[in-house]
């Protein structure tokens, strides 16, 4: 074995020694970072207990300058009772180094069951989840952010992030609905009387129960729906409709909401989910915001009111109304066949372009223009060269390149042939007697 072997093998026997060796809370001492939380842990027991004995975990503490921002924000706030809140919150059931947070969200259990501050009985909820960016985020009460400011620090038992900010307990419903800015939503609740000490029973049973998953109607359409309804139906009614948006008994965050899942109410009437184009919906409301994860469930918001007589899907896409799939080029400053190939079949008719079967036409056309062109070249090459050869042969010479003869030749320009003589019977007897004369001579 050469010595860098060596090297390697004592470098892994000491980091798993190290490793073993470091508990949570001396993690936390060596860090400068940590100084004000290590303080914090010192100064009570409960904390030190529960770190102290804290296996298979992950620990989202909070550095100084987090701190230091809270207790700004929030002065007089942090009591024995929050801090120890908080810190059970921050100490996540099971493993999550940076390279287990994805671009789908993660609901992770934490030890915070501390009845004054949740009424989830797993533990309330942290949800892990990497922003558009792939930065890792921890999203809380109030949907609250905290990002890693260094990661994946190794002790007995789990992992430890370093936070950039402290995580929110999640509040009560009620003043989530407030900091949400759920204003239709609670004139729906003014409106309909579900604010009136007479129905304080149902309402805050809800909001004391154990385990909640609200469907909140947050819209103008929604508001128009509950205020027609409002002096139609009996006080048992409007108890009912309340009940419908209410899941009992089941945390619903986004991930459980799948295609054709189905819940009962609090009413005792089912909704069910369709997942369609990539939205949600529950029965024909579709989910314009999700997760607000509160003291006792999580809160979704809806555009529209639940109808528990009408639980149908949400209406299939058209073709006239499905948005399209593909963006479309911007039109070329010169129209080239490709584009024209992929024009619509149909055109308005104030349309200037041509469709294909014109430009086919066209093209027909102008190539059989070009071979009639081609012909006629041909055609007045050939005629040409005849003339050239004609013109050679003495048939329409010029009378200044010709020799011999007494007969004196008629003139014709060139390329224009000789006007024919006109025989007559005078001709005739003057060119017999000439032969004649000629033929004598020779004998």
């Amino acid at each position: 074995m050469n010595l860098q072997s060596v090297n390697l093998w004592w470098w892994l026997a000491t980091l798993v020694t190290h490793a073993s060796a470091i508990t949570l809370l001396q993690v936390i001492q060596s860090y400068p970072d940590l100084s004000i939380l290590n303080t914090y842990i010192n100064n009570s027991t409960n904390i030190t207990s529960l770190l102290s004995n804290a296996n298979n975990f992950t620990f989202l503490a909070p550095d100084n300058k987090a701190i230091d921002s809270f207790l700004s924000n929030n002065p007089n706030i942090l009591t024995e009772g929050l801090l120890q809140a908080t810190i059970q919150y921050s100490l996540l059931r099971g493993g999550y180094p940076k390279l287990s947070f994805t671009k789908t969200p993660q609901f992770v259990t934490s030890n915070l069951v501390n009845g004054s501050y949740t009424n989830v009985t797993a533990g309330q909820a942290v949800e892990l989840v990497l922003d558009g960016n792939g930065t890792p985020q921890a999203v809380t009460g109030n949907k609250s952010i905290s990002t890693p400011a260094t990661t994946d620090i190794i002790c007995t038992g789990g992992v430890v992030h370093i936070m950039d900010s402290v995580l929110s307990v999640p509040a009560q419903a009620v003043s989530q609905f407030t900091a949400t800015g759920l204003e239709y939503f609670i004139s729906i609740l003014n409106n309909e009387g579900y604010l009136n000490t007479q129905n304080s029973g149902y309402v805050d049973s809800v909001l004391a129960q154990p385990n909640i998953t609200y469907l909140i109607p947050n819209s103008a359409d929604a508001l128009a729906n509950a205020t027609a309804l409002a002096t139609k139906v009996s006080a048992e009614e409007r108890k009912a409709i309340f009940e419908y948006h209410i899941i009992p008994g089941f945390v619903a965050y986004s991930t459980a909401l799948e295609n054709g899942t189905s819940w009962k109410t609090a009413q005792g009437s089912n909704v069910t989910i369709t997942v369609q184009d990539g939205d949600t919906y529950v029965n024909s409301a579709k989910v314009i915001a999700s997760d607000y994860i509160v003291a006792n469930g999580v809160v979704h918001v809806l555009d529209n009111l639940l109808d528990r007589n009408d639980t149908s899907p949400p209406p299939k896409p058209t073709a006239s109304t499905a948005p399209s799939s593909s963006i479309s080029a911007p039109t070329p400053a010169i129209p080239s066949a490709s584009a024209d190939a992929k024009e619509s079949p149909s055109h308005s008719p104030s349309s200037k372009s041509l469709s294909t079967g014109a430009i086919a036409g066209i093209a027909v056309g102008a190539s059989a223009a070009g071979l009639l062109a081609l012909a006629g070249l041909i055609f007045l090459f050939c005629r040409r060269r005849s003339e050239k050869q004609k013109r050679s042969s003495g048939v329409w010479s010029d009378p200044s390149t010709q020799g011999g003869g007494n007969e004196k030749a008629t003139y014709s320009p060139p390329g224009r042939p000789q006007r024919p003589k006109v025989v007559t019977q005078e001709n005739e007897l003057r060119t017999t007697g000439a032969g004649g004369r000629e033929g004598d001579g020779d004998n």
